[in-house]
């Protein structure tokens, strides 16, 4: 039995390739006088990179930035302890920002952000 290969969505799917096709597609459409379509795609656009923004600043718990990320919860504490990934919290409350996630070599980050899982979940849809 043959393993499908696994699905990689294209860049123009990523964050910030949608929010880029999308200004492209406002520049188009304004081009072609659908000025009000245009004003809605460049504000979509805003939307996504601010809640990407959001996102990615994130603070999450150790336990959290364990169940993200994939690294064993006492590395990430050793290496909060050591300094080497930021504290964004306290030091007897510590956080990550999930910018600062550290990520298993081999491991993928795709999906992670808002627009890969509204993606995502279109193609699961039937036709």
């Amino acid at each position: 039995m043959r393993r499908k290969p696994a699905k990689t969505m294209p860049n123009a799917a990523r964050p910030a390739g949608l929010a880029a096709r999308w200004r492209q597609e406002a520049r188009l459409a304004r081009e072609l006088g659908a000025i009000e379509a245009a004003q809605t795609l460049e504000r979509c656009a805003d939307q996504l990179e601010v809640a990407e923004r959001e996102h990615a600043l994130e603070l999450l718990t150790l336990q959290q930035a364990s169940d993200v990320s994939g690294v064993a919860y006492s590395t990430l504490q050793h290496a909060v302890a050591a300094g080497r990934i930021k504290n964004s919290g306290t030091p007897h409350r510590p956080r990550i920002a999930r910018q600062d996630l550290p990520c298993k070599p081999g491991a993928s980050r795709a999906g992670s952000g808002i627009a890969e899982r509204v993606l995502a979940a279109r193609h699961q849809r039937p036709a």
